[in-house]
């Protein structure tokens, strides 16, 4: 897996400082409650950006919400409010069928997140700013430890 590959192949929205170098890749499934987490969560850290990219894994609303989400006038605002009602419990549904382009794009993020031998979300893809190794990672975390993991110090 490198960088380059998500960078060429991932369809998603941008979200945080938009010119930062300190860049994170999520692949999220609309219907995970970490993923929403992780959303609300990453609003807390300064000077990154990040690029959301949806999958569809683990269940039939998530094609459509995925998409959704990308084909809003703008994914954060869309996504704010889905992670929003997901963590109240009242998970939002998509209310109009989803073009053809942007479930392509949600099944296109799902098959390259499986080709990197992925099950779960969220799954981060980032540099580590000392190494410069790719680090990835399935599973929630909070804006304080994927700090600490992508060795960022302020």
């Amino acid at each position: 897996m490198t960088l380059e590959a998500v960078k060429a192949s991932g369809a998603g929205f941008v979200s945080g400082q938009q010119m930062s170098t300190r860049q994170v890749f999520v692949f999220f499934d609309p219907q995970c409650p970490h993923c929403a987490m992780l959303w609300h969560e990453t609003k807390a850290m300064p000077n990154v950006r990040f690029t959301w990219l949806p999958v569809a894994l683990m269940n039939k609303n998530s094609l459509e919400q995925g998409a959704a989400i990308l084909a809003a006038t703008d994914p954060r605002v869309a996504m704010d409010a889905h992670a929003e009602a997901f963590r109240l419990g009242k998970p939002l549904t998509a209310t109009e069928a989803a073009s053809p382009q942007f479930k392509a794009a949600v099944t296109k993020n799902t098959r390259l997140l499986t080709s990197f031998g992925a099950n779960g979300v969220p799954f981060i893809v980032a540099k580590h700013a000392v190494t410069g190794d790719v680090f990835t990672r399935a599973g929630g975390m909070t804006a304080v430890a994927l700090t600490q993991a992508l060795g960022w110090v302020d």
